[in-house]
C-alpha cells in the first residue's frame, strides 16, 4: 500500500498546529484533528528497535535485552549516564517515545485489541499515568494481530493502531492521559505478524 505521508510528517503537522495554539490562537481540538485524519501506516516505525534508535543519543539511552528462554519477550530499559531509570517487559513490536524528561510507551499484546499508554517521569522513574486505549472497542476474535506506532509532542501522544479488525488514530493528553481525539478507519491492510 502506498502512503502519501509518513507518521513523522503527520506529527510535524500537529506540532505546527500546537504552536499556533500557543501563539494566541484557539486551543487545538484533537477530536476535529482525528475526524479529518487520513489513515497512514509505516511498518518500519512500529517496533522496539526503531523507537530505541529514535530515543538514544540525546539525554537518554535505551537498552533492549532478549530473554534466554523466550525470544519473543524483551526487557526494555531507559538509562541516563549508564544508570537505569525505568524498565519494563515488552516484545519486538513494543513502541515508546522519549521527549525531554518523559517516556511514553504502549503496553499491549500483539494478539489482542487495544492496550494501555503509560507515561513516566524520567527525572525520578515514577509513573505519571496509565490510560487504556479506546482503540477499536470490544473486539471478539480467535486469531488476531495488533500493531501500534506512537509519537509525542508537548501536548499529545499520537497513537496509530493497525489491527486485524481495523485501524485507528488516538490522541492522549500528555498531562493526564485523557483521550483528546479518536477515529476508527475501515480495515485496509492486515498488520504484519
Amino acid at each position: 500500500m502506498r502512503r502519501a505521508y509518513s507518521l513523522e510528517s503527520i506529527v510535524w503537522a500537529f506540532i505546527l498546529v500546537g504552536s499556533a495554539a500557543c501563539m494566541g490562537h484557539e486551543k487545538v481540538n484533537y477530536g476535529r484533528v482525528a475526524d479529518g485524519a487520513r489513515w497512514q501506516w509505516a511498518d518500519d516505525e512500529s517496533d522496539a528497535l526503531f523507537c530505541a534508535l529514535q530515543a538514544s543519543g540525546r539525554s537518554y539511552s535505551v537498552r533492549l535485552l532478549t530473554q534466554q528462554n523466550d525470544a519473543r519477550r524483551l526487557t526494555i530499559e531507559v538509562l541516563k549516564n549508564d544508570t537505569e531509570i525505568v524498565r519494563w517487559q515488552g516484545h519486538r513490536y513494543s513502541v515508546f517515545h522519549v521527549l525531554n524528561d518523559r517516556l511514553y510507551y504502549a503496553d499491549f499484546d500483539t494478539g489482542t485489541s487495544g492496550g494501555r499508554i503509560i507515561a513516566v517521569d524520567l527525572k525520578d522513574g515514577k509513573q505519571l499515568w496509565s490510560s487504556a486505549l479506546m482503540a477499536l472497542g470490544g473486539v471478539r476474535h480467535s486469531s488476531y494481530k495488533n500493531r501500534i506506532s506512537l509519537t509525542a509532542n508537548d501536548d499529545v501522544v499520537t497513537i496509530m493502531g493497525n489491527e486485524t479488525g481495523g485501524q485507528y488514530i488516538e490522541f492522549k493528553d500528555t498531562a493526564s492521559g485523557k483521550s483528546m481525539g479518536h477515529r476508527i478507519f475501515a480495515p485496509t491492510t492486515q498488520p504484519t505478524p
